[in-house]
């Protein structure tokens, strides 16, 4: 507000003008806040140095340094200073709002930002926690076996530590531990430990098992990708997912045990196939069980070997059994057998492990009747009454444990074959809790051998292989599988001996 007196600017409250002292009439606003601050500014300079002039120059001084001329009456407005300090007082809660409204601007900035910025942080920890959890392929520090791939890199071809190659379980692979062997991959789930099955090109299946009597249950079951990426869960069974998302490369899964055993599978990705695969310590195993599993799918599918034809309980007759020796059977007594050791409520690998139990510590292999040169006690005595049958001497060799191993499990409904060769016979069962073939060797695992005669002398057998299938042509090298008696192959149109 300009006073129309002197012409000089007042505050916009003032009623009398600060230089001369007479009533204001004449009005003009300032443009903003920050003009009145600097207006304010200007009139204490120009104020103090007018008083500093009048100090020195002019006969009166006022209360506050402000002069005015000699030749004028002093006219002292005693509201002056009152309107000054009320004025300061404003200028002080404009500059106070401003900063407030300021500080409030910035504040709410900084929140906005902060909460941008902790949004972002949350969104950033939920997708790193889904990149873990689906084993996104996120560099860190890996904890995964160094791997060195190869030119265009297959199952075969990729090389591990110590120049192994890495094979292929075809969708399946079994892990476990038993008495008498390492850990790692076994042809059967006989003790305890866990089933790596591929379901799809993104998902792995961890199903646990335990065939014991002991207590033994998972406590982790943990996922990896070879970047180190973690995905953990307490349960029996679980379904991992991701693996669609990284590029070719590999991964595994660990299950750690309540007895602090913990076994480990790999998986490996290759042009958007996944398939469960070796680690480096059992290579050499995995390549023997590969072929073998090769070999032993495509017998059977060349001779429509399948589990509803493999279920007869009816007693196996060989053509080279004499017709006129009066050949009598013990397939009853074992079919009794199975059904006094097992359990209804139980999973049928429950009841296949079980029988192989049984078995393995209550026959004992036959050694003396191979140094004899014989095929069997029945053979060598050539007596086929029954006196000699296992179930009276509890000896035998490999084609008498299969036989008795395949009846039991077929009379609990398990279907059950026998494989043989030249050299051995052996087992194939279907698990319907796997949905799949399982290969079982009783004979490897019986725990004594008979090397007398005398049948009941035994002696504690060592080196147990327990399901392990060894460097051994003999288990690639398939010439037979018996489904059922005669009558059933000649049903089903597979050949009785087939070459």
């Amino acid at each position: 507000m300009y006073c129309e007196h002197c012409g000089k600017e007042n505050s916009d409250n003032a009623k009398f003008c600060r230089y001369c002292g007479n009533e204001i009439g004449k009005k003009q606003t300032a443009s903003s806040t920050s003009r009145k601050v600097k207006l304010l500014l200007c009139v204490l300079v120009v104020g103090i140095g007018l008083g500093a002039i009048g100090y020195k120059f002019l006969p009166g001084v006022l209360s506050g340094g402000f002069g005015i001329a000699e030749h004028e009456t002093p006219q002292f407005n005693p509201n002056y200073l009152a309107e000054v300090e009320t004025y300061e007082e404003e200028t002080e809660e404009v500059e106070t709002e401003t900063a407030q409204e300021t500080t409030g601007e910035v504040e709410t900035e900084t929140v906005r930002a902060t909460t941008e910025e902790t949004e972002a942080e949350t969104a950033q920890n939920a997708n790193k926690k889904n990149e873990n959890a689906s084993l996104t392929a996120v560099k860190s520090v890996s904890t995964w076996h160094s791997v060195t791939e190869v030119y265009n890199p297959t199952v075969d071809t990729v090389i591990k530590d110590g120049k192994e190659g890495l094979y292929n379980f075809y969708t399946t692979a079994a892990v476990g531990t038993g008495t008498g062997k390492s850990d790692g991959v076994v042809t059967a789930e006989a003790g305890y430990g866990f089933v790596a099955k591929v379901l799809n090109n993104d998902e792995i299946k961890i199903t646990c098992y335990n065939n014991t009597i002991e207590a033994v249950s998972p406590k982790t079951v943990t996922a990896e990708s070879q970047y180190g990426d973690k995905a953990s869960a307490l349960q029996a069974t679980k379904s991992i997912s991701g693996y669609g998302k990284f590029a070719n490369g590999f991964g595994h899964v660990t299950v750690e045990f309540s007895t602090g055993k913990s076994l480990t599978v790999a998986v490996y990705k290759e042009n958007d196939k996944l398939y469960v695969c070796n680690v480096a310590k059992a290579a050499a195993s995995a390549e023997n069980f590969v072929r073998y599993r090769e070999n032993t799918q495509k017998f059977m599918d060349e001779h429509g070997i399948k589990p509803e034809n493999s279920l007869s309980t009816n007693p196996i007759y060989y053509p080279i059994v004499p017709q006129n020796k009066g050949e009598n059977v013990d397939v009853e007594y074992w079919l009794a057998k199975a059904d006094e050791i097992t359990d209804d409520s139980w999973t049928n690998a429950h009841k296949v492990i079980a029988i192989y139990d049984y078995i393995t510590d209550n026959i004992a292999y036959d050694n003396w009747v191979l140094g004899e040169d014989a095929h069997s006690r029945t053979f060598y005595y050539n007596d086929f009454t029954g006196a000699y049958f296992t179930s009276k001497t509890k000896v035998g060799v490999c084609e008498d444990v299969s036989q008795i191993f395949a009846i039991m499990c077929r009379e609990e409904e398990i279907p059950a074959v026998i494989m043989a060769n030249g050299e051995h016979a052996w087992n194939l069962v279907y698990i319907s809790d796997y949905g799949r073939w399982v290969t079982y060797d009783a004979t490897f695992d019986l725990k004594n051998a008979c090397y007398n005669e005398d049948c009941t002398k035994w002696t504690v057998k060592t080196g147990i292989k327990y399901q392990h299938i060894d460097k051994d042509a003999r288990f690639t090298e398939i010439e037979y599988i018996g489904v059922g008696n005669a009558e059933d192959m000649k049903k089903y149109g597979i050949p009785l001996y087939p070459k």
